[in-house]
């Protein structure tokens, strides 16, 4: 299994991210990185929607990490988990590279 996860060179060029990045900082971008990394980690590449727990664990306000996951449409918000559909697409192919 991959141990990294590539970041794309021209995120600080998406607009989703320049929005995020304009109306929560740069920090917001730090975690937006942050959560995809450990995504990557996560079990089927889904976090458990427990934002006060993501919050606890980071030391942040849990009405910022709300916002980051769910205002920016970077995410895909289902019942019980969230998840990136890029994270999920670059690990499924670089894991199918490995084997």
């Amino acid at each position: 299994m991959q141990n990294h996860l590539n970041i794309d060179l021209d995120l600080f060029r998406q607009p989703k991210v320049q929005k995020l990045e304009s109306e929560l900082g740069s920090k917001a971008v730090v975690f937006y990185l942050k959560l995809k990394l450990l995504l990557a980690q996560a079990k089927d590449y889904k976090l458990v929607k427990k934002y006060w727990l993501i919050a606890q664990n980071l030391e942040l306000e849990l009405k910022f990490v709300q916002s980051v996951i769910e205002d920016y449409d970077l995410f895909v918000i289902g019942d019980h988990y969230f998840w990136s559909k890029n994270v999920v697409k670059k690990m499924t192919e670089t894991n199918k590279n490995i084997i």
